[in-house]
């Protein structure tokens, strides 16, 4: 049960977990505990965000520390530690560091917080939300991962721009895992009902899919190497807002398929209803053939990356 007012404890006090610490407190969603090994990194960033409220009516807490054990009584964990994703970086290494950190997490908060949702964000997110769901023994309604929405979203601002209009005019789908293999499904996205093919000419919807799907490596060429946090933030508070508030919002998340599409223990990012409880239900799109396709190869190769790194989950 979440309690009255959520306890949001969030692994990972970097630009990405602070950025979303910020923004869940601005709004109330909940006391806010950020958990960082990096001495006096969360406590002193919590702080300034304690501060910051003086100019709010938030009512919440914010405080911040080093002790995994600052995650009890959580009713929501958001996962942001560990190694950020770099251009040359093959998501194999970046798995093999990132699920140490994992490890220690998922110790902490199957001990500390078993009641809570889990969000998790780090990269490879769709592995890492399998290796989590592994190492806690968690229902798939209560892990999901950060995968799907913020590609949407990208979508939707390149497709708003490309069109002139108002993005919140614009509705976008994309399935599959977060990387070069996201499905994106143009038929299924619209622009006040109207589908996107019959606004824009093939090759630049085609444009527009290569851009969202470059969308992350290219803002970490362009800023030297920094990965992206204002809109992972932004998306993991919708989220965040989507199971603090009961909204059953439908969103994208990485989810474990037990059955869609004739898959089984994989996570990729399908519609869901994301509520107080977590994951309300799965509400997978009927695919074309040549979708389908697609959407399983790509589960093969997640599901391959799976099996050699078994002896790490």
């Amino acid at each position: 049960m979440i309690p009255t007012r959520l306890r949001i404890a969030i692994f990972g006090a970097g630009n990405v977990g602070a950025t979303s610490g910020f923004l869940m407190a601005r709004e109330g969603l909940g006391d806010v505990v950020l958990i960082d090994n990096r001495p006096g990194l969360a406590a002193g960033k919590a702080e300034d965000m304690r501060q910051s409220l003086a100019l709010t009516s938030s009512p919440v807490q914010v405080s911040g520390g080093e002790a995994p054990t600052l995650c009890a009584g959580a009713g929501l964990v958001v996962v942001t530690a560990g190694t950020p994703r770099t251009v040359r970086m093959s998501r194999e290494a970046l798995l093999r560091v990132n699920l140490g950190v994992l490890r220690e997490v998922m110790d902490a908060v199957r001990t500390h917080a078993p009641e809570a949702i889990i969000l998790v964000v780090s990269n490879p997110v769709d592995l890492l939300t399998h290796a989590a769901l592994r190492m806690g023994g968690w229902p798939r309604q209560r892990i999901l991962g950060l995968s799907g929405q913020l590609d949407a979203h990208r979508l939707r601002r390149f497709v708003a721009d490309a069109l002139s209009v108002a993005i919140e005019d614009v509705q976008a789908q994309v399935l599959g895992p977060h990387s070069d293999d996201m499905l994106i499904l143009p038929r299924l996205c619209t622009v006040k009902g109207m589908p996107l093919t019959e606004l824009l000419p093939a090759p630049r919807i085609a444009e527009l899919l290569e851009a969202t799907r470059q969308a992350g490596g290219r803002l970490i060429t362009q800023t030297g190497g920094l990965s992206p946090f204002f809109s992972a933030a932004a998306t993991i508070t919708e989220l965040a807002r989507a199971i603090a508030r009961d909204q059953h919002r439908l969103v994208n998340a990485s989810v474990l398929l037990e059955g869609e599409y004739g898959l089984h223990d994989v996570c990729l990012a399908l519609p869901v209803r994301l509520g107080g409880a977590g994951i309300q239900a799965i509400l997978p799109p009927k695919l074309e053939a040549d979708e389908l396709e697609a959407l399983r190869q790509a589960a093969g190769r997640l599901q391959t990356l799976i099996m050699e790194a078994g002896g790490m989950m």
